[in-house]
């Protein structure tokens, strides 16, 4: 029997990050079908993180964040793209991406993008850049997200 889970995350949300490494590998051969939720902790106009400024947030990063990545063998880098960027854009980038059946792949691609290479992941051109390389076509995604095709399914 299939087991249906909902996983609810933000891309530059570092716990997120960890726990799908986690959770993949927990999951790995069994029959279960997830569904990712995007979920913007964070929407715009709330104030941005700015980590690179905020010694608590390094503090944080350094005594909570990195261990638990270590301890799970999660590479994961501080983000020094600052201060973090929306990902209301990037989830819209998400659901063209689900459409084509590349959902879980852009996700990947997004995560590994801001957390292991320190990439803006609120720039349409890195966003699309990210979508060709999982598969997508790079001319159609950026102009969803130029016509904000997906806005109102995000919302």
């Amino acid at each position: 029997m299939t087991v249906h889970i909902k996983v609810y995350s933000d891309y530059v949300c570092p716990f997120c990050f960890i726990g799908k490494a986690a959770f993949e590998e927990a999951i790995k051969g069994k029959d279960v079908d997830v569904e990712w939720m995007p979920f913007e902790l964070r929407p715009s106009p709330s104030p941005q993180l700015d980590p690179v400024n905020d010694p608590s947030k390094q503090y944080m990063w350094q005594t909570s964040i990195q261990p638990m990545a270590d301890k799970l063998g999660v590479e994961i880098n501080f983000p020094n793209v600052s201060p973090h960027p929306y990902t209301g854009l990037a989830f819209e980038g998400f659901h063209f991406a689900k459409e084509f059946d590349k959902g879980h792949e852009y996700n990947t691609r997004v995560f590994q993008a801001f957390f292991q290479e320190g990439q803006n992941i609120g720039d349409i051109d890195i966003l699309t850049k990210l979508a060709e390389e999982v598969g997508l076509d790079g001319a159609s995604f950026k102009s969803a997200l130029e016509s904000r095709t997906y806005q109102d399914v995000q919302r």
